[in-house]
């Protein structure tokens, strides 16, 4: 049975019009009835790593398919070709029909969040295209592997300070906060000189993340120095903090001039 919705003209009515076979199919088709059929894609028996074959009503069969009726006889997967990738996130395809790397893509950085120790997937430049059911032959070389990270040196070390200041007072806390680009944060050596003949070190990022604190007692101008090592290399990072004596503040609001031979402030600095 076979339905069709429309109408006859613009100013007509819609119409529902059934087309009734069974005078013609006056029978349910039996094996001998269908043929084999092979999904190709210009020749090709593998469409998206499958190969399917269908079986359908030879031509000429008048007899009607029934609803236990399955189209698929064989789906099987088939091996992995070239032709079963496409290229990853951050690569193109080059000329010579490989995928490499994009002018803006740096296949280092998958592995800059990356801790020694740990692994990571790393590209290689494929990823097999949604859907395809392809397997083994070029699947294991063209798909992502697990690696192990890689160290890497010191990179892109700053020194800030918490409220963004490079002003402080003499005897308040003044907080730093060390950051790095690049680099392996639990195995990188971390020393801080305040400029005021104090200086601190770590072993790792771990006890910096929430700001190292320090007081001073002189008023002046101090170079804070940040210095990160490891095995691979070194970075070093400077910024210039003025102390301030809160005590000359103080008379400078007033309009007076302070005594030098009373007033409470030390000077030293850079």
């Amino acid at each position: 049975m076979l339905r069709v919705f429309g109408h006859f003209s613009l100013r007509s009515e819609w119409q529902l019009v059934k087309v009734d076979y069974q005078s013609i199919f006056s029978r349910r088709c039996n094996k001998d009835d269908y043929q084999t059929w092979h999904l190709h894609n210009q020749g090709e028996p593998c469409v998206m790593g499958e190969r399917k074959i269908y079986k359908k009503r030879k031509p000429g069969a008048q007899c009607s398919l029934g609803r236990d009726y399955s189209q698929t006889v064989v789906s099987e997967p088939c091996v992995c070709s070239q032709g079963d990738f496409e290229c990853d996130y951050g690569y193109e395809r080059h000329s010579n029909n490989q995928c490499v790397p994009a002018f803006w893509f740096s296949p280092s950085s998958l592995s800059k969040d990356c801790s020694i120790g740990q692994s990571y997937l790393n590209s290689t430049g494929y990823r097999r295209i949604v859907s395809n059911n392809c397997t083994d032959g070029l699947r294991e070389k063209y798909m992502a592997k697990m690696e192990k990270c890689p160290g890497k040196a010191p990179r892109g070390l700053h020194i800030l300070t918490t409220d963004g200041k490079l002003v402080t007072e003499q005897g308040h806390n003044a907080t730093f906060v060390i950051l790095m680009e690049e680099g392996d944060l639990q195995r990188t050596n971390i020393q801080l000189d305040f400029g005021d003949g104090v200086a601190v070190s770590y072993a790792n990022f771990s006890p910096v993340e929430d700001g190292i604190r320090h007081v001073y007692k002189s008023a002046g101008i101090f170079q804070v120095t940040a210095y990160a090592e490891n095995s691979l290399g070194s970075d070093t990072a400077v910024l210039f903090l003025h102390v301030v004596c809160k005590y000359f503040q103080l008379l400078d609001s007033l309009g007076e001039k302070p005594n030098l031979t009373e007033n409470p402030c030390n000077f030293s600095g850079a």
